[in-house]
């Protein structure tokens, strides 16, 4: 299961605790969003439902990173949602983050 990271903001020197959400496929072909405060995985019907899912959690618990996984599990999406909440219609403090290099092989 994901715990919480905890970072520090260093102009403040104050702790952050950021969450990491995922979006990954299980072994049964069911697309899964795996949250740091449930024991088992949310079961959605699509890669589009889970993805809504992840990023209503994230904008909820902020500062949160979201990793989405392809079917062989390499990373094909990193956001950081960070910042305070944005009033409706305001864009999101979102920082999209490339796949690292580690995460995907060659196959």
């Amino acid at each position: 299961m994901m715990a919480a990271g905890h970072h520090s903001n260093p102009a403040q020197g104050i702790p952050v605790h950021r969450f990491t959400v995922r979006v990954l496929l299980n072994a049964r072909g069911q697309w899964e969003v795996v949250l740091p405060d449930r024991r088992r995985p949310l079961r959605c019907r699509d890669l589009e439902e889970a993805q809504r899912v992840a990023y209503a959690f994230a904008e909820r618990s902020r500062p949160c990173e979201v990793v989405v996984h392809d079917a062989y599990h390499r990373v094909v999406r990193r956001d950081l949602i960070n910042g305070q909440r944005v009033p409706s219609g305001a864009a999101p403090g979102r920082s999209h983050m490339p796949p690292s290099a580690g995460s995907q092989t060659n196959g």
